[in-house]
């Protein structure tokens, strides 16, 4: 492995580190009977994606996540987010691959803050999240540039109109800052919707469209993707959770898949 790969993990280290170390300080752990628990306590997810390139070509990826919130203040809180991803790749679409063997892929750091409430049940939410280049320069295991990428959204809680729980859209650009393919690729130009809406059946059941899979705008080409996507989550206690979804393209002209399928298991510290 390069001295730049191993970098890139040093410094995902070193931010999950100094993270869990800014939430013990500011006592993000103390209880508070007017906020979910889950808003202190740091979790963990385990995500796997399969989806089609073509009709006989697929991508599967493993990705796990870690979440730390953190508080900033009396009344502004913030969470820190890391992923990475291992990615295998098979079919005509992949001609050097076999599908077996899973590589190296894009790592993410995100960091964003939530305001305290700007009207009833209603908060802000700004950060921004940076695309790290960990599948070296290929481009089918994942980003083969540095990016950048400011994020802004909103969430308004406890709508009473049936079983619409709570409305939540993130608008995320993406920005190319350095190339690491020979030769270099063009810089992205990305950006990225998506309009969460979640719906609670009752205490363990809940649904959330457009949660995992967004719409993407490539503002180069002026081009869209567009899915329909889907996740149904179920909690089995405040620690153990499990979700299934997928998502199909509706307008494809990037092309990034056809459909796509996945499932979660998550857990809460």
């Amino acid at each position: 492995m390069t001295w730049c790969f191993w970098r890139i993990i040093l410094l995902c280290v070193f931010s999950i580190w100094t993270t869990f170390a800014y939430a013990e300080l500011h006592g993000t752990n103390t209880p508070d009977p007017d906020k979910p628990w889950s808003e202190y306590k740091p979790w963990v997810e385990a995500w796997y994606f399969r989806s089609a390139r073509t009709e006989n070509s697929f991508s599967n990826m493993i990705q796990p996540r870690l979440y730390v919130p953190f508080s900033m203040s009396d009344q502004w809180r913030g969470i820190s987010r890391i992923d990475t991803s291992l990615v295998s790749n098979g079919g005509p679409a992949f001609p050097h691959e076999s599908g077996r063997d899973f590589n190296p892929s894009l790592s993410k750091f995100t960091v964003w803050a939530i305001s305290p409430e700007v009207l009833p049940s209603t908060t802000v939410n700004f950060g921004s999240r940076f695309y790290l280049p960990t599948g070296y320069d290929k481009r089918d295991y994942g980003s083969t540039q540095w990016a950048v990428a400011p994020q802004v959204g909103f969430t308004v809680k406890k709508i009473d109109y049936g079983i619409l729980s709570e409305f939540a859209p993130w608008f995320r650009y993406v920005i190319g800052v350095s190339s690491i393919s020979t030769p270099p690729t063009p810089l992205a130009r990305t950006l990225e919707i998506y309009p969460t809406f979640v719906f609670r059946i009752d205490d363990h059941w809940s649904v959330k469209i457009w949660d995992q899979r967004g719409m993407v705008y490539n503002a180069v080409n002026g081009e869209w993707f567009m899915p329909i996507d889907g996740v149904l989550y179920y909690y089995f206690d405040k620690h153990w959770s499990v979700a299934a979804g997928g998502s199909k393209q509706i307008v494809n002209n990037l092309p990034l898949y056809q459909w796509s399928g996945y499932g979660r298991i998550g857990y809460h510290f």
